[in-house]
């Protein structure tokens, strides 16, 4: 990333470079509140990216504004998964790391979260990495694909060249 080699750089130097990762497992602090979960991202992010303030993070993730005093361990899946989404975001990185964002969401948390992450992505020059099995909400955040089967990638292109692919729809998505 950014002509430097990440393997084996601990994970706080990472974040400094302007990398967040949401994991699969989310990873919200339970006992410290929406707002104070959010506002833990100011803390080791890019120094030339500084930290978007809470309330602007709440105004781009707008299921959020009424559980700002809630605690992480209240909420439920599809909100703690919205809320590790937030605070990612609120460290202003310059790369976005999404692993699985979806998996066990209802669709309508799926649908704003969609519409937050495009919408914050684009807002404030994010660029965006996301391992997703849910194929809406990959075709709704993202322009280029890539299929990945046993660490190889078998395809790779823009969603038009995907749709032009039956083979690899049938054969790796069961579509």
């Amino acid at each position: 990333f950014d002509g430097q080699d990440l393997r084996d750089m601990p994970t706080h130097k990472r974040t400094r470079m302007g990398l967040s990762l949401v994991p699969e497992d989310r990873r919200i602090f339970t006992h410290l509140t929406v707002a104070e979960n959010i506002a833990m991202a100011r803390y080791g992010g890019a120094p030339n990216r500084p930290a978007v303030p809470v309330p602007e993070i709440i105004a781009r993730f707008p299921m959020l504004a009424p559980l700002q005093q809630r605690y992480g361990g209240q909420l439920s899946g599809g909100q703690q998964q919205l809320l590790a989404v937030a605070r990612a975001m609120a460290a202003s990185p310059s790369l976005l790391l999404l692993d699985e964002p979806t998996e066990g969401l209802a669709p309508i948390i799926v649908e704003e979260m969609a519409h937050d992450v495009v919408r914050t992505c684009t807002e404030r020059n994010v660029a965006l990495l996301l391992c997703e099995q849910n194929i809406w909400f990959a075709r709704r955040c993202t322009q280029y694909v890539y299929v990945i089967d046993t660490g190889r990638i078998v395809f790779e292109g823009e969603w038009d060249t995907f749709d032009r692919n039956p083979e690899i729809q049938r054969r790796y998505l069961a579509l």
